[in-house]
């Protein structure tokens, strides 16, 4: 038996002192990762999107084409008595484009791939699809902040002239609107031209007493009730205004020197987007900006430039371009924002 002043050495797990098991110490992981924070990608919804077949060109000298017959005059002058009328001449434009490949790859180790406590392997193939996604949407906003067809909030004359003060507003929107009617541009089946908005912009324009939220379906003026609202929230639009179905993103055309933003209001066939067969940018989800294709070799596949196998590569490509095909469809809406 043990004596009542023996002092038994105590074993602490990690801490500094005598016995310490340190080799016993080790940091705790959850296995389930954080997630990440990701942009709205709403714009590949409303383009036209057309896969280029092979043999038939796209890349460098051999353009992409679209072609537009221009509309003929009214015919309003009465006809002579026995004389055929002059013949009319065809007018055809044209919008041409080139195709550009696009793609990232990442070298993952057969230690990191197989011995790293998280599933690296699985994580950058869904880092690459959503980069992917990001990418290709990104190269598609670019395109589009090249719309002729401008407005700048209240009357300012260029756009750098702007000011915070210059928010988006009711004036602002139905001016929009009323280009594109006198420009003749069609809506959508949903009967609605619609709007890409950037947080700030749905900030300002959401105080407006005419805006209805369709996560909410409440706002004023000619309210929309029903399911028809609840699909349009669904489907990634935040609010109706003046005709108007608007999405949300942080990936809007916008501008520093001053701090801008661009609101997009268009009608179909505004712009079109092509890519390559065998290089194809698939269906890219909105939300979880997954959808692309990402090739993965693992570690272990042996040749002359990895004799041993000691690592595996994952990455994604594809062939893309995006070209505005009509200006008079759209407005792009530069205005400030509240702070």
């Amino acid at each position: 038996m043990f004596q009542k002043d023996t002092i038994l050495a105590t074993n602490t797990y990690g801490s500094v002192g005598e016995n310490q098991l340190t080799n016993e110490a080790r940091t705790f992981y959850r296995l389930d990762l954080i997630k990440r924070l990701l942009p709205f990608l709403p714009m590949f919804a409303d383009g036209q999107k057309k896969t280029v077949p092979a043999h038939t060109g796209g890349f460098g000298s051999g353009q992409i084409q679209w072609r537009k017959f221009a509309s003929l005059a009214a015919a309003t002058t009465p006809l002579t008595e026995g004389v055929p009328p002059v013949g009319d001449n065809l007018s055809i434009s044209t919008v041409t484009a080139n195709l550009s490949q696009y793609g990232k790859l990442l070298k993952i180790t057969d230690i990191a791939a197989n011995a790293g406590i998280d599933d690296v392997a699985r994580e950058s193939k869904n880092l690459l699809a959503e980069n992917a996604g990001q990418s290709l949407h990104q190269l598609l906003i670019t395109e589009l902040k090249n719309a002729t067809g401008t407005q700048i909030a209240n009357g300012r004359a260029a756009r750098t002239d702007l000011v915070a003060t210059d928010i988006l507003n009711a004036y602002e929107i139905k001016k929009a609107v009323r280009t594109l009617h006198n420009n003749k541009a069609p809506r959508f089946p949903d009967g609605c031209y619609h709007g890409l908005l950037h947080p700030n912009q749905v900030f300002d324009l959401s105080n407006d007493d005419e805006w209805i939220d369709v996560t909410t379906q409440s706002g004023g003026g000619a309210r929309d009730n029903g399911p028809s609202m609840l699909q349009y929230g669904q489907m990634g639009f935040v609010g109706k205004f003046h005709n108007t179905l608007f999405k949300m993103s942080t990936d809007t055309p916008s501008y520093t020197g001053p701090t801008s933003y661009g609101a997009l209001i268009y009608g179909p066939d505004f712009y079109a987007m092509c890519d390559f067969v065998g290089m194809t940018m698939n269906d890219v989800n909105p939300q979880s900006n997954l959808g692309m294709d990402v090739t993965y070799i693992p570690p272990g596949v042996k040749d002359k430039q990895d004799p041993f196998g000691q690592y595996g590569v994952a990455g994604w490509f594809c062939a893309f371009v995006a070209k505005i095909l009509d200006d008079g469809r759209a407005v792009l809406l530069h205005t400030g924002a509240t702070a």
